[in-house]
């Protein structure tokens, strides 16, 4: 993060794909505002296209032919973008991204470290997939939840929105002990 508050770009090593692991990759990131600014579409100023909020959730709906590593990268401007504007939720649906397949556990591993180490348990995240896209035995969810990032996986943004809405109610209703 720069001085003006402002994430520019950011370099990593190659852990997402199949390029060397040695050689640094300069990669382009969205950038993030700190002001909450908002167009008059209602998709905050500075946030990746396909990104809006509404009250505190944010909703990132990219689309495209990319490869599964920018598909990462374009999450993680999404979770960044949604903290900056306070978002409580976020919804991504990922639906109508083409252009990879379905990742291995190594690629789910890196993608869910990333997006845990954005969100910093700022937020909650409902992922919508394709149904070849979800790994069965949700690995990636464990790792995500490990690592701080209370999250879910879904093949429908309905289910994703009422899992979103029951997280909420349930960090807002008080517990009884009895």
């Amino acid at each position: 993060m720069g001085r003006n508050g402002k994430i520019t770009s950011f370099a990593r090593r190659e852990p997402f794909g199949k390029g060397k692991v040695d050689e640094p990759v300069l990669l382009q990131c969205f950038a993030v505002s700190l002001d909450s600014s908002f167009t008059r579409k209602g998709r905050p100023l500075n946030a990746p296209d396909g990104f809006t909020m509404d009250g505190t959730r944010g909703f990132y709906r990219p689309a495209g032919v990319v490869s599964f590593d920018e598909c990462v990268i374009r999450v993680r401007a999404a979770i960044a973008a949604a903290r900056t504007h306070r978002a409580e939720d976020l919804l991504v649906d990922t639906t109508a991204l083409n252009g990879f397949l379905p990742p291995d556990a190594f690629e789910r591993f890196n993608a869910v470290t990333a997006w845990a180490d954005e969100a910093e348990g700022q937020l909650r995240l409902a992922l919508v997939a394709r149904a070849e896209m979800i790994d069965p035995n949700k690995v990636g969810l464990l790792v995500a939840n490990y690592r701080g990032l209370v999250s879910n996986l879904f093949p429908t943004e309905p289910a994703a929105r009422a899992w979103l809405d029951a997280e909420r109610l349930r960090r807002i209703t008080p517990t009884t002990a009895t």
